[in-house]
C-alpha cells in the first residue's frame, strides 16, 4: 500500500513529530493539578512547565539553567556581602 502526499515527506514527518512533541507538553501540563491550585509549589511548576514548553526545552535543559542561574545568584550574593564587609 503506497501513501500519496501533497507536501514532501521530510516536513509531514517533522510536523507529525512537532504535533505529538505539542500533545504530550500540554499532558504533561495538566497532570500536575493533583495540589491546590493556590499552592506556592504548584505555581512554581506551572511557570516552569510553561517556560519549558514556551522555549522547547528539555528537562535537562531546564536543570542546567537552574544550575547557571543559581551559580550567578551566588556570585552576585559573594559580591554584595564582600562589598560590605571591606567598606
Amino acid at each position: 500500500m503506497f501513501i500519496f502526499l501533497k507536501t514532501p515527506l521530510p516536513i509531514f514527518i517533522s510536523d507529525l513529530k512537532l504535533k505529538i512533541y505539542e500533545m504530550s507538553m500540554k499532558r504533561k501540563l495538566f497532570n500536575i493539578d493533583k495540589k491546590p491550585p493556590y499552592s506556592l509549589i504548584g505555581l512554581e511548576k506551572r511557570a516552569a512547565l510553561a517556560i519549558q514548553n514556551h522555549f522547547r526545552l528539555s528537562n535537562y535543559q531546564m536543570l542546567v539553567i537552574s544550575w547557571i542561574k543559581g551559580l550567578w545568584t551566588g556570585i552576585l550574593l559573594s559580591l554584595v556581602v564582600h562589598y560590605f564587609i571591606s567598606h
